[in-house]
């Protein structure tokens, strides 16, 4: 029988892995905070319970949100396409949120505005 997977569990998993994020749940969903996923645009997970996928699946989860959120950069990086690409991506999501729309705004006012490298 396999173990019952806990927060916790996960937590420490990513931590033994090497990674900073931690796994968060809120209302109907989870996602990833902290550390590395800091700045994802991309960092949930749609399950209504941890117990939903096995430990090995989570650490999956997060490592495929990894590459997602990698890819996204990189096509940011990419002008003239950087805004359409991203809107792109976040209109094709499958959990596109009131959140994903305030990223959008912060990405319009950057690309009209950008900021100068420190």
């Amino acid at each position: 029988m396999a173990a019952r997977v806990t927060l916790r569990a996960i937590n420490d998993e990513l931590v033994r892995r090497g990674h900073k994020a931690r796994l968060e749940r809120t209302s109907g969903y989870f996602y990833f905070f902290g550390g590395e996923a800091t700045d994802w645009l991309d960092r949930t997970v749609q399950v209504t319970g941890v117990n939903a996928l096995t430990l090995e699946q989570w650490i999956e989860q997060f490592q495929r949100l990894k590459k997602v959120n990698r890819e996204i950069v990189t096509t940011w990086l990419e002008p003239p396409e950087t805004f359409s690409c991203l809107l792109h991506y976040l209109i094709g999501a499958r959990h596109y949120s009131l959140w994903h729309e305030k990223e959008i705004s912060h990405a319009v006012a950057f690309e009209i505005h950008p900021q100068s490298p420190q």
